[in-house]
Parts: C-alpha cells; sequence; structure tokens
C-alpha cells in the first residue's frame, strides 16, 4: 500500500512524504510556540489558520498562506534549545482531487488520490493536538524564537546567492514573540533589530514571513505596539518580507 500510495509506474514518484522526486515547489514552515496555554480564541484562531492552508478558498488573510500542490509543509515546536531541533510534521500537498485534471485521473486512481489527499488534510490538521497543555505552562527556562528562526530558514531556505528564480520559503511564526535567551531578552531592554549581535542574525532574503502575536494578559506589559513592529523590522533587516502581521 505505501508504494501506491507515494508513487506509480506511470505517474509521477513521490517518497515518503509524499513530495516530487526532485523536491517540492515551495517551502512552507511553521513554528508552533507551545510554552503556554491556549485560550479559547487562540484555539479558534489557529485552526482557521490551519484550514486556511489546507484550502485556498478560505485563505481571507493572503494568498501566501494558503498551500498548494507539490509545496512542502514543515512544522516545528518552539523549544528551550535550537540544537537538536527536528520537525514534528513534514508532508507535501498531495493535490485536491476535487481538482483533478483528465491527466491525473488516467495516471492516479481515485482512491489512491483520495488516501493521499486525506492523509495530508489529517496530518496538518493534527499538527497542533497535543502541543499546547490544557494544566498550565510548560516550564522552559529560555525561549530561543530568533536561535531557532537561524536553524529552521538554514534548512529551509535559498540563500541570498540563490538563483533569482528560486521561490521562497514561506516561515509561519505563531507565538507570543517574548525572545528570552542570555543573548538577548524581550522582558528586559533590547537593542534595535539592525544592531543585532551576529550571532542572532540570519538570512531572510529568500523567506516571506507571516506574524501571528499570542496576545497574553501576564505579558501585557512586554507585548507593546512597539515589541511587535520590533518583528518587522528584525524580518526587513534580515532582508525577508512580512506578507502578514497580525495579533491573536
Amino acid at each position: 500500500m505505501g508504494l501506491l500510495l507515494f508513487g506509480s509506474a506511470c505517474g509521477e514518484r513521490l517518497d515518503q512524504q509524499g513530495c516530487p522526486a526532485k523536491g517540492p515547489t515551495r517551502e512552507v514552515v511553521v513554528l508552533f510556540d507551545a510554552s503556554d496555554p491556549l485560550t479559547p480564541k487562540h484555539g479558534a484562531e489557529i485552526d482557521r489558520i490551519l484550514q486556511e492552508m489546507l484550502d485556498p478558498s478560505r485563505s481571507s488573510r493572503h494568498g501566501e498562506l494558503a498551500v498548494q500542490e507539490k509545496e512542502r509543509v514543515t512544522v516545528y515546536v518552539l523549544q528551550s534549545s535550537a540544537m537538536g531541533l527536528e520537525p514534528t510534521k513534514q508532508i507535501c500537498h498531495p493535490g485536491n482531487p476535487a481538482d483533478r485534471s483528465w491527466v491525473d485521473y488516467l495516471f492516479t486512481g481515485e482512491l489512491i488520490a483520495r488516501a493521499r489527499w486525506d492523509r495530508f488534510r489529517r496530518e496538518l490538521a493534527g499538527a497542533v493536538v497535543g502541543l499546547f497543555p490544557e494544566d498550565g505552562p510548560v516550564s522552559e527556562e529560555e525561549s530561543p524564537i530568533l536561535e531557532t528562526i537561524a536553524v529552521i530558514t538554514a534548512r529551509h531556505a535559498e540563500s541570498e546567492r540563490a538563483d533569482d528564480q528560486s521561490v521562497p520559503t514561506h516561515l509561519v511564526i505563531v507565538s507570543d514573540l517574548l525572545q528570552h535567551t542570555g543573548r538577548l531578552s524581550h522582558y528586559e531592554t533590547y537593542p534595535e533589530p539592525d544592531r543585532l549581535p551576529r550571532e542572532l542574525a540570519t538570512d531572510l532574503s529568500r523567506v516571506e514571513v507571516s506574524l501571528f502575536r499570542l496576545e497574553r494578559e501576564q505579558y501585557a506589559p512586554f507585548q507593546t505596539p512597539e515589541h511587535f513592529y520590533w518583528w518587522t523590522d528584525f524580518v526587513e533587516a534580515m532582508k525577508g518580507i512580512v506578507v502578514w502581521q497580525q495579533p491573536l
């Protein structure tokens, strides 16, 4: 069944993530900060984001949020250290069976196409299941958001020297955005993005970024408008593009 699910003798060969052999056409990388429990509003908004990623017709925020056929979604969960960080989900969009052409039907049977699509929906819809504790925050000494961004963009984004025809990676960050490490803490005085130490800078020249800040009452003194737009300035200082920014 695995061989039939991921490829056929006539159609395009797919790997175990459901991606074309030559690689995905775009990388969509989602970083969830699960260090605190979700409010009902947060949960509803995250569900909406995931639904918009699944179905382009629901993407009312912006078209880049929708995931298209042959694009890969990779989900990470923020940890107290960026070292050893591994994705919790990684799967390619197989194409919606409702949008198939007669050529698709010729090479791939209906049952296989629907099995691929159902798996993709199940994996993406379940990306946050069990991540956010209901009985209180997870105790983490540090929140290395900047360090984690550097790690995952190095893995999934082209460098500034890449061909101009390369497709930008879309980085979706769902977090309180409160960086907190020994190098830089948003609970203290912190520098403007263009004055960050070199170890906290990263190349975002081939990255489009969506920022969703999880608003939390206990962090209100730190989650100011200035803090929110510090992240806009950070992305731009790193030569990236903010395509969407919203408090949740």
